[in-house]
Parts: structure tokens; C-alpha cells; sequence
């Protein structure tokens, strides 16, 4: 039985050979997977803490839907842990695109945590930081640990108005107002007894 000896392909061929597999394989240029973004570790508390105060709501929301032209999300809310919007409530999420100008795109019936912006009338959220996939859902040890870090969060400074009262601003009282009382009661006085004398003398 006879063996045929195949030639080696020299360097060149070789990666005419491979290069198609290698493009297969090769993301889009400008395209930043977003497994290159960091996950949040949900345990650290400073890390959430810090990533729900650049944002306005933070939440738990399911996607209903996908528009992957312009990467908007049709978002049902489940949990609001932060902000202004109501549980139910039914909202279009829209990822900012990466520095590379590629689209991040969730997938249908996938829950995630959502940490957004109001701008002008629309729900943003960034490309990698905009929200955390909770492959099981949010179980309620976990909504209870991420209740207590963004309740420990402080809150905003109170608003202090100030109001003019009516009529207008009185100056502090002057001294000689003050004193008057008292100097009139001594000038009362020191009359009296120049009435006295006056009168003492023209009985003598």
C-alpha cells in the first residue's frame, strides 16, 4: 500500500487558505461586541451606587420588542428601584451607540437592569453601562440588597426658597429707638420735679 506525500503549501498559499476563516470569524470593523463591555458586579454596593447616580431611573424592565435599525427597546417596567417611573409602565429604551459607532442590542424576553437618562422627553442609556441582563430575573434577596444600596444613597440637597415677608424688609432697630423708653421716662421725671420747685417757691 502506497502513501501519497502531499506538498506542503508554502507560507503565502497557507494564508490564502486561512484568510476566509479568519474574516468569518472577525466582527465588523467599528463593532465593539458587548461582551467587551464589563459586567457590574451586583454585591458591590459602591459600584452600583456610583453607576445609579450618573442616571435618572434605574429599574427592572423585560424587552418586548427590538428595533434593531434605530437600537430602541420596547421596555415593560417590573421594578422600580429609583426615579420617577411607575410599575407596568411601557417605554422605549434607546442605546447610545459605542465609540466606534456600532449599536447594542438586547434580546427579546430578556430581563435586565436598566440604569437610563431623561433626554429631552427620551429614555437614553448607555452603551455598556445602561444595563445589567439578569439571566434568572430579579429574585427578591437581590431586590432587597439593591433597595438598600440606592436607599443609602444620599439623597439630592432640599430646594430653600426664600420669601419676603409682606409690607417689606425692616432695617434692624437703631439705638436711639431702643432707648427712647427709658429717656422719656427720665425726661418725665426731671419735669416734674422742675414743677414742683416752681411751685414751692411761689407759695414762699
Amino acid at each position: 500500500m502506497r502513501h501519497v506525500l502531499r506538498p506542503l503549501l508554502p507560507g503565502a498559499a497557507l494564508l490564502a487558505a486561512l484568510l476566509p476563516m479568519l474574516v468569518a470569524v472577525a466582527p465588523p470593523a467599528g463593532a465593539l461586541p458587548v461582551d467587551a463591555c464589563m459586567p457590574l458586579d451586583l454585591n458591590d454596593e459602591a459600584a452600583v451606587v456610583e453607576r445609579a447616580e450618573k442616571v435618572d431611573d434605574v429599574f427592572v424592565g423585560r424587552v418586548d420588542a427590538v428595533v434593531r435599525r434605530t437600537a430602541a427597546h420596547r421596555v415593560t417596567v417590573t421594578t422600580v428601584l429609583s426615579g420617577d417611573l411607575r410599575l407596568g409602565q411601557k417605554i422605549t429604551v434607546v442605546f447610545d451607540r459605542s465609540a466606534e459607532g456600532s449599536k447594542r442590542l438586547l434580546g427579546e424576553r430578556e430581563t435586565h437592569l436598566f440604569f437610563t437618562r431623561d433626554v429631552g422627553g427620551a429614555v437614553r442609556a448607555d452603551y455598556c453601562e445602561g444595563s445589567q441582563e439578569l439571566p434568572g430575573g430579579l429574585s427578591a434577596p437581590m431586590q432587597r440588597t439593591l433597595e438598600d444600596y440606592l436607599s443609602g444613597a444620599p439623597e439630592p440637597p432640599a430646594r430653600v426658597a426664600l420669601h419676603t415677608p409682606d409690607g417689606g424688609t425692616e432695617d434692624p432697630p437703631r439705638l436711639s429707638r431702643i432707648v427712647a423708653p427709658g429717656a422719656a421716662i427720665s425726661l418725665v421725671g426731671v419735669l416734674g420735679l422742675f414743677l414742683l420747685a416752681r411751685v414751692g417757691r411761689r407759695r414762699a
